[in-house]
């Protein structure tokens, strides 16, 4: 053997690290092992030795370390790899370290991350703030200090300690004794842990099934444990549930129907269910997922001004949850105290305080207690408004009080512009009332449907309470005039408060007009000139079309209906024929006396009325009157006027004719002319009349002059006037008759 060379040698298998091999030491051969070079003077073999050793293949950048070394290595001490039996302790920042099985004590400095720790490494304890570390299966002792995140352990750690603030840690199956410090929050644990102990503010931590033997901390927020055995369950460190619950029986805690805390898990070795009653000090805040209702609940008394107890509650706390069931409904704005703690205003979820009927006798609301406006916001109130979530489609901003119509839609909102009755456009889609104290041009914001909007400063004189509301003419606009074509009627709502300020109210119900051809029993969408609605009997509707000769009575004939059916020049004619036969022959008939007149001046004593269409021009008027003298004092003269006014003051008075003085012992007398209309517009010779100088009571008798032409104006109203002039003043006369004909 000693003859060969070692090139001849076969090759070994797998080198355990203590196989003798030889040396030459001082001019002697001798034997040692793989294990006592690897730790010649703590010089780590190189990964070419190693490869050379072991068959293994590492990064040329690692150190290795093998069997029952004991390594400390400074601050930053990085990609080191430990096998079998090392006793390691790293100095802070140490990062990206490998630990093989057995490891025997492992210490990491604060600061370490990103290490690999494999299965059944002994005792192992990190510093503070080591992040983002892998431990294997089945390592014994396991200590966080504080402030350590990120880390994954796997199962079977027997004992595992946390430190304050270890957030975002993961821990597998099988976890034996598990301890949290203070404020360690959002990690998760496996199944199976025996002892499990909460420091204090631990939140969102979530145990997974078989949780055994826990010790809660105080204040324990959105803490999940799922169907533990909650046999030792201590709460004598006063702690407060927030969010405690078990997803699945057999164990759970939840509130009884006396609303106390109760503890149920099923007994394995006398196969029952046992209830207990969870023993004071603690505080329950909420407790979900058992067989109560999960929510602090109780009944109010009174009506707007309500009272309620609910055991447990000391204070009002933002977020606060209550069930209230109302004995009786609300008839205004009302209050809640719970515990004589304080009377607290009700609101609306979203939507200002409550008003009347916002819920009913009996009924039930969740309220929440809202520091900020130091009152409950109220779920569950009755429909007592309607409102929409909308985008202003219009390129201005529009404001509360502001009517709208439906534009058009966009994804799951209705868009609306300002509505006004002046098209259909504008009008037949109004939907609503802008709630929002205003929304931007292509923003979003609510209007209301139907329901009370207060706050209105729209709605000061001349508004009264009760006024019923209408759209109105300008963009957005209201008004308390009722509508009529050409405009559009739209009724906006009632007003229930009118203000000259901010204080108006007013309850929106709107309900838009009709278009004739929107009615439901008119067929009329497409109407002519000239169209009239005519009953169908077959149709059982109204319909629009033309007149037709079998709509006239029988008494009118055909051709006379043709007439009226656009022949103009041939109604006319037919009118003029028979118009002798209907005008009327007396145009003024008065038989009672007129004014009195006294004195010596000439004065009116009565007048009457002729039209434009009593006139035409060819007609021939006779004028008629009496007078009568009260004594036989004087001489008295009667004269004609024609004026636009019932007076001789205003207007232009134009003498028709005048008498001579009829003799003072005549009491009673007449005066009469007739007149000739040539022309009826007043043209200077329009209309002719005896000579006007010719002092005759009638025209009757034969004249040596010429007659007279007035430029009398028949195209309007024209006045026929009877005045009177006595020589005494001790003489009264009057008119006692006035008749004009033709």
């Amino acid at each position: 053997m000693a003859d060969l060379p070692i090139s001849g040698l076969p090759s070994a298998g797998a080198l355990a690290g203590t196989e003798p091999i030889p040396i030459v030491q001082s001019g002697a051969t001798k034997q040692t092992t793989v294990q006592d070079i690897a730790d010649l003077a703590g010089t780590p073999l190189t990964a070419d030795e190693l490869d050379a050793i072991q068959g293994s293949s590492l990064p040329s950048s690692s150190n290795v370390f093998i069997t029952d070394s004991a390594q400390t290595f400074t601050k930053d001490a990085n990609n080191n790899v430990f096998y079998n039996g090392v006793t390691a302790t790293l100095g802070t920042g140490c990062a990206k370290n490998t630990f093989y099985q057995g490891s025997a004590t492992i210490v990491f400095g604060d600061g370490c991350t990103n290490n690999i720790v494999e299965q059944e490494n002994n005792v192992i304890t990190l510093g503070d703030s080591c992040l983002a570390n892998r431990f294997g299966i089945g390592c014994g002792t396991l200590v966080f200090g504080d402030g350590c995140g990120n880390n994954i352990v796997e199962q079977e750690c027997n004992i595992i300690t946390l430190g304050d603030n270890c957030q975002a840690n993961r821990f597998g199956i099988g976890c034996g004794t598990l301890v949290l410090g203070i404020g360690s929050a959002q990690n998760v644990f496996g199944n199976a842990i025996d002892n499990l102990t909460l420091g204090d503010s631990c939140a969102n931590n979530t145990f997974e099934n078989n949780v055994r033997n826990i010790i809660f901390g105080d204040n324990l927020r959105r803490t999940l444990v799922r169907s533990g055995d909650y046999a030792s369950l201590d709460l004598t460190a006063s702690p407060t549930f927030d969010f405690l619950y078990s997803l699945a029986y057999p164990s759970e805690i939840y509130l009884g129907s006396d609303g106390q805390p109760y503890h149920r898990y099923y007994d394995g070795a006398n196969n029952q269910d046992v209830i207990t009653l969870l023993v004071s000090p603690y505080t329950v805040s909420y407790i979900g997922g058992g067989s109560g209702s999960g929510i602090p609940k109780a009944t109010a008394s009174g009506t707007d001004t309500y009272t309620a107890t609910i055991s447990g509650v000391a204070s009002y706390t933002d977020g606060d949850t209550y069930l209230i069931r109302f004995t009786n409904g609300n008839t205004t704005s009302a209050t809640l105290n719970i515990n004589s703690l304080g009377a607290k205003t009700l609101y609306r979820n979203n939507d200002g305080a409550i008003i009347g009927g916002d819920f009913w006798d009996g009924g039930e609301m969740l309220c929440v207690y809202n520091s900020t406006l130091n009152g409950f916001q109220c779920i569950g109130t009755s429909p007592n408004s309607i409102f929409a979530y909308v985008t202003n489609a219009a390129s201005v901003s529009i404001t509360k009080g502001q009517v709208v119509y439906a534009f058009g839609g966009t994804g799951d909102r209705m868009t609306v512009k300002l509505a006004n009755n002046s098209t259909d456009a504008t009008s037949a889609r109004t939907v609503g009332v802008v709630f929002s104290a205003s929304i931007g041009a292509n923003q979003k914001g609510i209007i209301i449907l139907q329901g009370l909007i207060d706050g209105l400063s729209i709605l000061g004189s001349p508004f009264v309470d009760g006024d019923s509301v209408y759209l109105g003419s300008t963009n957005g606009s209201i008004t308390r005039t009722k509508q009529y074509a050409p405009n559009h009627l739209v009724y906006i709502g009632t007003v229930t408060t009118a203000s000259a300020g901010s204080a108006g109210r007013m309850y929106v119900k709107i309900q838009n007009g009709y278009e004739m051809d929107e009615l439901h029993d008119v067929s009329a969408q497409t109407p002519a000139n000239k169209d009239g609605l005519f009953y169908n009997t077959t149709t059982s509707l109204w319909e629009s079309r033309q007149v037709a000769a079998t709509d006239i009575n029988a008494n009118v004939s055909n051709t006379e209906f043709g007439y009226l059916d656009g022949v103009t020049g041939a109604i006319q004619t037919q009118l003029d024929a028979k118009l002798d036969l209907v005008r009327a022959s007396n145009l003024i008939d008065i038989a009672t006396d007129g004014a009195a007149t006294s004195g010596t001046s000439n004065t009116y004593s009565t007048g009457g009325l002729i039209t434009p269409s009593q006139i035409l021009a060819g007609d021939a008027i006779e004028i008629f009157t009496l007078v009568r003298k009260s004594a036989a004092n004087g001489t008295v003269t009667i004269r004609l006027y024609a004026n636009t006014t019932n007076d001789l003051i205003s207007g232009t008075p134009i003498l028709i004719g005048a008498s001579a003085a009829i003799a003072a012992a005549t009491r009673q007398t007449y005066f009469t002319r007739w007149l000739r209309i040539k022309v009826k517009a007043g043209t200077g010779a329009g209309t002719e009349v005896q000579n006007t100088a010719t002092t005759t009571q009638t025209d009757s008798t034969n004249a040596t002059t010429a007659p007279s032409t007035l430029a009398i104006d028949w195209t309007v109203n024209q006045y026929l006037i009877v005045a009177i002039q006595n020589s005494s003043g001790s003489d009264s006369s009057v008119s006692t008759m006035l008749k004009v004909r033709r």
